[in-house]
């Protein structure tokens, strides 16, 4: 009786009995100032989940960005910066993952472009494959080199 009751008490007195919801809405406009797990429409072709601080991405979170991009990992005061991934759906339809500072991704990393090649080695400061790595295709591991992101036959 007790249970009914109190359940009767939560349904109809105005009492918050649930939890309050894991990510609150703000368009981006609203969102400055903001901390804490949040959903944001951007004003420009974007959309971000995930935590900010004072209004900016910052910890873990996805964006998607017009066209389908998709920039998951770490943020730090509104830049992609951290361990993430990317997937760019056009014109590569490609995969890469890896470390990235201030949106570009450095160091050694992979990348997988959907027609079937797997890059995995150095990336430049432009945030292209470049040096010397391990290319995968149909099954076949063999070095290859980059160049700021044209493969050297």
């Amino acid at each position: 009786m007790r249970i009914f009751l109190l359940i009767w008490a939560c349904l109809f007195s105005g009492i918050a009995c649930a939890n309050p919801p894991p990510y609150e809405f703000y368009l981006e406009k609203d969102a400055k100032g903001v901390s804490g797990k949040v959903v944001i429409q951007g004003e420009g072709q974007w959309h971000y989940v995930g935590n900010v601080k004072d209004g900016k991405p910052h910890g873990n979170g996805v964006k998607v960005l017009e066209g389908g991009m998709l920039q998951y990992g770490e943020w730090v005061n509104g830049m992609f910066k951290g361990d993430g991934a990317v997937y760019v759906p056009t014109p590569f339809n490609s995969l890469e993952a890896g470390y990235y500072d201030d949106d570009k991704i450095v160091g050694d990393a992979a990348v997988i472009i959907m027609e079937g090649e797997t890059y995995q080695g150095p990336y430049g400061r432009m945030g292209l494959p470049h040096g010397k790595g391990v290319c995968i295709k149909a099954g076949v591991k063999k070095e290859c080199t980059y160049d700021h992101g044209a493969k050297v036959e």
